[in-house]
């Protein structure tokens, strides 16, 4: 090769990108009119230029499209993530509402609660799972509680606490295969106080509230008149009112059970909170 196409050879990139002087230039391109060699040389080099060119192109455009599809996932993982937060935080309002009304429904000194159990929805007889009812008066300290229930030989019994005007009385009936009526007296001065309360299911605990917001069902739902808030947790659904955050009624649908719960408050007197006529005999 001869020194002059070294040269011109070696200058050669710069001549493609336009990088040398004018008077380079048109030395170079003297040069190229009389030499193949180098006419082919910047030929190849062109060639090369270009298939690199096209390749770095192509790497552009996969980052470019990379980008666009970065983009596009952020803003969808973010539009997820605001939808669930806005979800989390109205759920954790609705259930500190439903604690603040319980508060004031619980303040009461003078209700009427009642809890009636069914086993698949309907009174069933000589069932281990049969209806079974709770149900308090309370005025003022004093109260009548009765629990009754049927054993699993369909035989009825009932359980009646009292305590008004200083005296405190239990007494259990219970009828016997003749179908008689029998009353016995129980009554255990240690015995603790038993007042069937209504029940919020809202538990005290931030962390509790933000639990059952993530991990719980709850939407808005009516129960004849009553407006509801509905919280289901598995198999299990709790409708508790939107007035007084009690709740009044629980479906357990694997095991068949429903709970309805009644709660009244100030019409309780003196003529509710007696012992039964047919005990006190």
């Amino acid at each position: 090769m001869k020194k002059e196409c070294k040269i011109i050879q070696d200058l050669l990139p710069n001549y493609i990108e336009e990088l040398v002087s004018e008077d380079t230039k048109l030395f170079i391109d003297e040069h190229l009119k009389k030499c193949e060699n180098c006419q082919e040389a910047l030929e190849n080099m062109k060639e090369k230029l270009t298939t690199n060119a096209e390749k770095v192109d192509k790497t552009v455009n996969c980052l470019k499209r990379y980008n666009r599809e970065l983009k596009v996932l952020q803003i969808i993982l973010l539009i997820i993530l605001v939808s669930f937060v806005l979800k989390v935080g109205h759920k954790v309002i609705i259930l500190n509402s439903l604690e603040n009304n319980f508060e004031k429904a619980l303040n009461s000194q003078n209700f009427y609660t009642k809890c009636e159990e069914y086993s698949s929805g309907k009174i069933v007889e000589n069932a281990a799972r049969a209806m079974s009812t709770k149900e308090t008066y309370y005025k003022d300290g004093d109260y009548l509680s009765t629990f009754s229930f049927s054993d699993e030989n369909g035989r009825k019994r009932e359980i009646n606490y009292y305590e008004a005007n200083g005296e405190k009385k239990t007494f259990l009936s219970s009828t016997n295969a003749g179908q008689e009526t029998i009353h016995e007296d129980i009554t255990n001065s240690s015995e603790e106080k038993v007042i069937y309360r209504p029940n919020c299911y809202i538990v005290e605990s931030e962390y509790n509230k933000l639990y059952m917001a993530i991990f719980m069902d709850i939407d808005k739902v009516q129960i004849g008149k009553d407006n509801c808030y509905r919280i289901r947790d598995g198999n299990v659904e709790r409708y508790i009112d939107e007035k007084t955050g009690i709740t009044i009624k629980v479906v357990n649908i694997k095991d068949g059970i429903i709970l309805d719960m009644y709660y009244e408050v100030g019409n309780v007197n003196e003529d509710d909170i007696i012992i039964p006529v047919e005990i006190d005999k």
